[in-house]
C-alpha cells in the first residue's frame, strides 16, 4: 500500500469518526439516525406556543437543549413530521 493511500485511509477514517461522534448525543426518538441536521439558530423562530423552522412547526414539548454550539432540527424529510428541535434555551 502506498503512503498516499495510507494517508487517505487515515483521513477518511478520522472524518467519519468525527461525524459520527459529533451527533452521538441525539436521542433515538429524535433522529432515527438520519433525521437531524445542524441549522443556524436564527432560522428557528419562536412563535409563542411552538417553534418554526422553514415552515415546519415544532411544539414546545419537542424542544431540547443543544449539546454543542449549533441548533438542530430533527424531522422526517419525506413527510416533514417534526421529531425534536435542539436550541440554546434561555440564551
Amino acid at each position: 500500500m502506498t503512503i498516499r493511500r495510507r494517508i487517505l485511509l487515515v483521513l477518511t477514517g478520522t472524518l467519519l469518526t468525527n461525524v459520527a461522534m459529533a451527533h452521538s448525543w441525539y436521542p433515538p426518538e429524535c433522529c432515527a439516525e438520519r433525521d437531524c441536521v445542524a441549522v443556524d439558530c436564527e432560522t428557528i423562530l419562536d412563535k409563542g406556543d411552538h417553534l418554526e423552522w422553514k415552515g415546519i412547526q415544532f411544539h414546545k414539548s419537542l424542544e431540547r437543549p443543544s449539546q454543542d454550539r449549533d441548533c438542530h432540527v430533527c424531522y422526517n424529510q419525506e413527510t416533514k413530521l417534526p421529531h425534536c428541535v435542539f436550541t440554546h434555551q434561555g440564551t
